[in-house]
């Protein structure tokens, strides 16, 4: 399992990555740092502390062409009634975390899926009952909710999540959980007073290689092994795997990432389409699919199977290879691709693809100022340009305009 299981010491490798935190300080004895950092992956111990009761969470989201939507339920009896929350219970004598989430989502709300692992939570309750919560997302939820004799499920727009009407913990992590950037699993630690929050903590992300295959994981180092700060990689797994292999086989190589595109970059002062190639390029981009320069947030992308792309994109970014939509981060449905190419340091940008390989992301992590021309390409043109070929900003997620729409995508 990812997570820490009690009574035991687990040794877990510890790495942390730059992200940005879009949330206030919390109330005093708050700790929520902008940024985490580390030189190198350093092995640890970690004792569990004891008299903690396990429960699980599971909060279903899905994305459709207003945004993404999180289920939740409004509590119908007992203890936190009238709360909304996610769904979950209490683990049995026995029973596997995983097997409780999915139980526990089935009798409340009657959806299946598969899970993926968020957060883990400690709550200290009025000084004396300290609760541990193993927090799951379900991507993609099998079944129609339907109401039950402790839940009543409701779909709310994230930016709508009613949080003034949940334990005020929530208000502090899920808004974390429900970023879909962040496939980081977290740890928090929170103290409540009747129905007020008296402290929290927010822990740097946890990393273990060990969430990797055996098979991946000896694949990964011999590629790192030969290639050094160039290696390239590719392999299929979820973007939480891709994350975790990013940190660990960087902070390897003795670097660390920290861009992470998570907000919208500044508007760019000026056009980018400033030559006849590139103007050829604008004209034909807005003519057939009425994409502006500037960006619209408004916007969503899919591929010819239908699953979702992005959803809003932040600016045509016209260079001497082409025309490339740019995204943010938080733009990118990361459910949609399960095939990825990592890089070494000493290249310009990680590779995304969806599951049949029609949809390909650039994840751009160093920019391209050094490179005066670019490499061959159906719309590339050699302009000696001494600020590099194009405008791609680390942090930012790039598509190639032409190719996605060629590929059936809309």
């Amino acid at each position: 399992a990812f997570w820490l299981k009690t009574d035991v010491l687990t040794r877990i490798v510890s790495a942390h990555t730059c992200c940005e935190n879009s949330h206030s300080a919390m109330a005093a004895g708050a700790d929520l740092p902008k940024s985490f950092e580390t030189d190198s992956i350093a092995e640890v111990l970690f004792e569990v502390e004891q008299g903690e009761t396990d429960y699980t969470c599971v909060f279903p989201v899905r994305v459709d062409e207003v945004g993404w939507h999180v289920l939740l339920g409004r509590k119908k009896r007992g203890f936190g009634e009238g709360k909304f929350d996610g769904f979950g219970g209490k683990v049995k004598v026995g029973e596997r975390i995983e097997e409780c989430a999915l139980r526990e989502l089935q009798e409340e709300c009657g959806l299946e899926g598969t899970l993926r692992r968020s957060a883990e939570v400690v709550v200290l309750f009025d000084s004396k009952k300290r609760t541990r919560h193993h927090i799951f997302v379900l991507d993609s939820e099998v079944g129609e909710p339907r109401e039950s004799d402790e839940m009543v499920p409701l779909w709310f727009q994230i930016a709508a999540v009613p949080y003034d009407r949940m334990w005020p913990d929530l208000q502090e992590w899920l808004p974390h959980v429900l970023e879909q950037h962040k496939s980081l699993r977290f740890r928090g630690y929170f103290e409540i007073e009747g129905e007020g929050l008296t402290s929290g903590r927010i822990l740097a992300p946890i990393l273990l290689p060990g969430f990797l295959s055996e098979a991946l994981r000896g694949e990964v180092r011999e590629a790192v092994a030969t290639g050094g700060a160039t290696f390239e990689f590719s392999f299929r797994g979820s973007k939480d795997e891709f994350d975790v292999a990013l940190l660990w086989t960087w902070a390897l190589l003795g670097h660390r990432r920290c861009q992470s595109g998570a907000a919208a970059p500044p508007r760019r002062a000026s056009s980018t389409a400033d030559s006849t190639n590139r103007l050829r390029d604008k004209n034909r981009v807005e003519e057939r699919w009425q994409l502006l320069e500037r960006g619209d947030s408004t916007a969503s992308f899919f591929d010819r199977a239908g699953s979702c792309v992005a959803l809003g994109f932040n600016a045509i970014v016209y260079g001497d290879h082409g025309p490339y939509i740019e995204f943010t981060q938080a733009q990118i449905c990361w459910p949609t691709f399960t095939d990825h190419t990592l890089k070494g340091p000493g290249r310009t940008h990680f590779e995304h693809r969806n599951a049949d390989a029609s949809v390909k992301l650039y994840d751009q992590f160093k920019s391209v100022g050094d490179q005066p021309n670019p490499p061959p390409g159906q719309f590339a043109v050699q302009c000696n340009r001494a600020d590099g070929y194009a405008d791609y900003r680390p942090g930012c997620v790039y598509m190639a305009c032409d190719s996605f729409f060629a590929s059936g995508g809309t």
